[in-house]
């Protein structure tokens, strides 16, 4: 019906990835793999689980009416400078 595939150090679960199976997915079970994962790494002793980000609204809401906080890891700009460029142009960068 479905698998999860875990990471895991001295105080966090990272979810990498969860797989459901057409008869998972028609029985809405990837809430419910996710609350066994959660359970999982809490009686592991860890302090925090990481569902690693998801841009789908559906997604972020469910995982939000679990606990979850929304941190971003990293943002990536386009800068339009010309004076950066040009510092850039003259490190070789």
């Amino acid at each position: 019906m479905g698998a999860a595939f875990l990471l895991w150090d001295d105080q966090t679960c990272y979810s990498v990835r969860l797989v459901l199976s057409e008869a998972g997915v028609t029985l809405n079970a990837g809430p419910a793999l996710y609350w066994n994962c959660l359970q999982w790494g809490a009686n592991k002793g860890l302090s925090s689980f990481d569902f690693l980000g998801s841009d789908q609204q559906r997604i972020a809401h469910q995982w939000r009416e679990m606990g979850a906080v929304a941190q971003p890891y990293l943002e990536a700009r386009k800068i339009s400078n010309r004076w950066l460029r040009l510092w850039r142009a003259w490190k070789g960068a």
